[in-house]
């Protein structure tokens, strides 16, 4: 349990960091390239697989976030 949060804490670190550089350069994530380096930066003992799971999963995450669904109006919403 403890290594979970850890890991959300530190992926969650690549991704402002990595939203930070990109919003600098005037960029946005679409590949995990940028994340990659940022990883490389924040933590260099990481071992290659881990390197990519990490990368991946931050890509998965602001993929998602970008691509929330925006709620739907219930009935109760649309006729008051």
């Amino acid at each position: 349990m403890g290594y979970e949060k850890t890991r959300r804490a530190e992926i969650t670190l690549v991704i402002r960091e990595t939203e930070r550089q990109t919003r600098r350069r005037g960029r946005m994530i679409r590949t995990v390239d940028p994340l990659i380096s940022t990883i490389k930066r924040l933590y260099p003992y990481l071992s290659e697989r881990d390197l990519m799971e990490y990368a991946q999963t931050a890509l998965r995450v602001i993929i998602n976030e970008n691509n929330k669904p925006t709620p739907q109006p219930t009935m109760l919403t649309q006729y008051q």
